[in-house]
């Protein structure tokens, strides 16, 4: 299998579909957690190396930035564990990194011209001009925190993985007997008769008094008020405290001289990027900007386009902003156009414009900076002390009260917190840190009881549960509209139903659909042909799924919200993708041998965990 995936992702045909098929998501490239990391808890191992929780959980922000860059909502950890999809994108971001560990193990990652292209030509790092555009790919460098080289090596392990699933879906073909027999029953047509009655004119006697108060007898489960809890709790959040800590100018400033280091900015320069496909291309560019004796970012995009290539503005960089061959080359001389050098991107000629001297920040530049983290560490530290205090004091018998004079933080009461963190009206509750573990606390303590816990915000809380409030049935009186409005709904159903049998005896004795139409207050129409796919009217699907299992003539009923329908199946048209060629028999096709595709590299990677010998901390995952 290896040999044939080599030789399929070898040929002209693979290297241009995957360029395609790589532009959607390389941007994002595969988190790197394969590597060595550091960390007490693993969560993951992949043959001998170990994915850390530290490690993992970078992964995961970073995929929930991708996330956050296309949803008009706040995504967090929280929300996707309360939506159940993280577990979702856990997985996803396992099984990326399980397959680039098995590229890199099966010896199949490709080369570095193949890396270059595919970032030089992805949309999301282009201009408006169609241009590969270098500050886009600084910003997305700055938002993964990951250098050039890593960004470049990351591309080149999702091209890998994609030519590995490449390769296994274009050895699968589905028969073209199994696909004509599934389009001669997925796109065969019918067409139909058919009267719709307004529900409306069904009418229906009102629910009596005796039925409503029945109902309300035999069905109490339906009107069940939700448990509640009472609680008070006691919030103590770091930051908060430390926006309120006074931090002097002496600490400031003694500050600055600890970390000066930190504020020193290192040489910049100005620079220009040729960038070409062919070193013989850069040569000639270079040789003319050498001749033209221009530096400009004008000059230099006509002779990059003069010569086949794209220039690009870096704007002031520093060396550590460049991969490691152009940062020497850029900063090796003064001010000037520098020979074509290699790198991953391709061949670069780059023309030095200014240079600016390193300097050092003043304090006036950083001091918010400064006074913010020695706030931060010093209300950590304070936060830390008295959570102990707290504690020892909680384990000695100290009541809420006591907490909340030892903190000198308020007393939050709230009279009603269901099960899901909403109040009695299921709204949310203002500055109620609903998560999983605040509520799972609030259910699983006995009422007098006194919790702790410190939260992912940051936030020490200690509640207690002061009551709980049962489930119990809703007086009559609050919810007799309610029955109402069931009970008249039952009576409609139960005559439209009885409605649709009498109009289907009456077309069975003879009468015309028109006649019945006549009758009902409704119309009579008939339909032109349409698939099981298509459903140009509308029809109830349970109507549809017996249409394509009725024989000519037949007659059927339906209902949806609005509507009753009395049908006949007029005509029955095959589909043959012989005589009627149709778009829709490709994309059959397509549909089909994805989903086959899918199921065999899913296979595939089942095969591939145990190859490579992988074992999954489900409980550190959960707990994450």
């Amino acid at each position: 299998m290896l040999q044939a995936i080599r030789n399929h992702t070898t040929g002209l045909l693979a290297r241009l579909l995957f360029v395609l098929l790589i532009a959607s998501f390389a941007i994002w490239g595969i988190a790197d957690i394969v590597r060595s990391g550091f960390g007490q808890v693993t969560v993951a191992r992949i043959g001998s190396k170990s994915i850390h929780l530290s490690e993992f959980r970078q992964s995961l922000e970073l995929e929930i930035s991708r996330l956050q860059a296309v949803s008009p909502q706040p995504i967090s950890i929280q929300i996707l564990k309360s939506q159940g999809a993280l577990s979702y994108v856990t997985d996803m971001i396992l099984t990326r990194s399980i397959m680039a560990a098995y590229t890199q193990h099966a010896g199949i990652l490709p080369d570095p011209a193949s890396v270059a292209l595919t970032i030089v030509q992805e949309p999301a790092l282009r201009d408006a001009n169609g241009q590969f555009d270098p500050s886009k790919l600084t910003g997305v460098l700055s938002r993964l925190r990951l250098t050039e080289q890593d960004y470049a090596d990351q591309v080149g392990l999702n091209l890998a993985v994609t030519r590995l699933n490449q390769a296994v879906g274009s050895l699968l073909q589905l028969p073209d007997s199994l696909l004509r027999t599934i389009a001669a029953t997925s796109f065969q047509q019918r067409k139909i008769e058919y009267v719709r009655l307004p529900i409306s004119s069904v009418k229906a006697a009102a629910p009596t008094e005796a039925e409503m108060q029945r109902f309300y007898q035999e069905k109490a489960d339906f009107f069940l008020e939700r448990d509640y809890r009472a609680i008070s709790m006691i919030k103590i959040n770091s930051q908060a405290v430390a926006s309120q800590l006074p931090v002097s100018e002496e600490a400031i400033a003694a500050a600055y001289q600890q970390q000066l280091s930190a504020f020193k900015v290192p040489e910049q320069r100005t620079v220009v990027q040729l960038l070409f496909g062919e070193e013989v291309k850069a040569k000639q560019a270079y040789e003319a900007l050498q001749a033209q004796k221009s530096t400009s970012s004008e000059a230099a995009k006509k002779i990059a386009q003069d010569h086949g290539g794209t220039v690009n503005d870096l704007g002031r960089v520093s060396a550590q902003d460049l991969l490691p061959q152009l940062a020497d080359a850029a900063f090796k001389d003064g001010v000037g156009v520098r020979a074509p050098v290699q790198s991953p991107l391709g061949w670069v000629v780059l023309s030095v414009q200014s240079i600016t001297p390193p300097r050092t920040q003043e304090l006036k530049d950083v001091r918010q900076q400064l006074r913010d983290g020695i706030a931060a560490r010093d209300a950590t530290r304070m936060i830390s002390e008295l959570q102990t205090r707290i504690e020892d004091a909680l384990a000695g018998g100290g009541s809420l009260e006591e907490v909340a004079k030892l903190s000198a933080q308020p007393i939050v009461r709230l009279a009603k917190v269901d099960r899901w963190g909403k109040d009695d009206r299921s709204q949310d509750i203002a500055n109620f840190p609903n998560t999983d573990r605040v509520r799972d606390a609030i259910y699983s303590t006995t009422v007098g009881q006194i919790t702790n816990l410190t939260l992912d915000d940051g936030t020490f809380l200690v509640m207690r549960v002061d009551q709980e409030i049962p489930t119990s049935t809703r007086p009559y009186p609050k919810v007799r509209d309610e029955i109402v409005q069931l009970l008249t709904k039952q009576k409609q159903q139960a005559a439209a139903e009885a409605t649709l049998q009498t109009l289907l005896t009456q077309a069975r004795a003879g009468s015309t659909l028109g006649q019945l139409a006549s009758a009902g207050g409704g119309k009579t129409d008939s339909s032109n042909f349409f698939t099981q796919q298509d459903n140009p009217l509308e029809l109830p699907p349970e109507l549809v799924m017996g249409l394509f299992n009725a024989a000519n003539q037949d007659l059927l009923t339906g209902q949806d919200q609005k509507s009753l329908w009395l049908v006949r199946l007029t005509d029955i048209r095959e589909f043959t993708p012989d005589d009627q060629p149709s778009p829709t028999y490709k994309q059959l096709t397509e549909q089909l041998t994805t989903s086959l595709q899918k199921d065999v590299t899913d296979a595939l990677q089942q095969d591939i965990r145990k190859t490579l010998g992988v074992t999954i901390n489900d409980a550190a995952l959960i707990n994450m």
